[in-house]
């Protein structure tokens, strides 16, 4: 008995959550400085190293929706240009009021990572190997890859800081700092990291409610198309963001 384009759709979707379930949980349950970091044995510098590198990392990750969201309305891919442009109203909204980025500066303050630290350091290799990553990625003629690469950006995000939060509890130094703080700034100070872990799982989800409207729509060679190249997009970006953590662990100064 054939089956159903909803059938082979479902089927689909399924196929592509699993494999950016795995390829994150094994990306991070396997990654021991984010382990490291969650059991509380990074001392400040090893954060700081983290927090520059991380700042390297994310730049212009604004341009990089709205330049997904340009690939989703020239495929007609409505439904996911409307989630990702709700992002962007969410990335833009924080920025216009400096919510986002005041909350940053005070999770950066914190760690004492100065303004000079950001500008001074140079960007490693592994930062910028993402970077260009990405820009390969906006290069690809088809707008799936970018999307299997935004869908597991936001999901690896929020498993990321996820880690980060539990080291935030675990790290004697963190802790000390912390009591000596009010209720209100221990809050304010750790509000950037509580609101990635929660807000990027989010947007995951949005993304793939709307990839999962997508290709009830396609054909089914469509859709066997569509499976590769966002899972194409997948590897590319889980790939380069490893890169990062395995770079901060080979040169960490400590023995994880």
């Amino acid at each position: 008995m054939n089956e159903s384009l909803s059938d082979i759709a479902c089927k689909v979707m399924t196929d592509l959550h699993g494999k950016m379930f795995i390829a994150d949980l094994v990306a991070f349950s396997s990654n021991t400085y984010l382990q490291s970091m969650g059991k509380g044995v990074l001392p400040k510098h090893e954060w700081q190293r983290w927090g520059v590198d991380r700042y390297n990392a994310a730049k212009g990750f604004v341009d990089f929706l709205y330049k997904v969201k340009e690939k989703a309305v020239k495929a007609n891919l409505s439904d996911l240009a409307k989630a990702v442009d709700g992002n962007i109203r969410e990335e833009e909204g924080f920025q216009k009021t400096g919510s986002h980025e005041e909350w940053r500066q005070k999770f950066y303050a914190f760690l004492e990572i100065s303004p000079d630290m950001l500008t001074d350091a140079p960007s490693t290799q592994a930062a910028e190997y993402y970077q260009n990553m990405r820009r390969h990625i906006l290069d690809a003629k088809s707008p799936w890859v970018a999307i299997g690469a935004l869908m597991t950006m936001e999901n690896a995000i929020a498993q990321e800081m996820q880690w980060v939060e539990k080291g935030l509890k675990n790290t004697p130094w963190v802790q000390d700092k912390l009591s000596g703080m009010s209720e209100e700034d221990q809050r304010q100070a750790q509000l950037y990291v509580v609101h990635h872990a929660g807000h990027d799982e989010r947007h995951f989800d949005e993304l793939l409610d709307a990839c999962s409207s997508e290709v009830s729509r396609l054909t089914q060679d469509e859709m066997m198309k569509m499976r590769r190249e966002v899972h194409a997009g997948m590897l590319l970006i889980i790939n380069a963001r490893l890169k990062i953590y395995k770079d901060l662990e080979s040169t960490a100064n400590l023995q994880l």
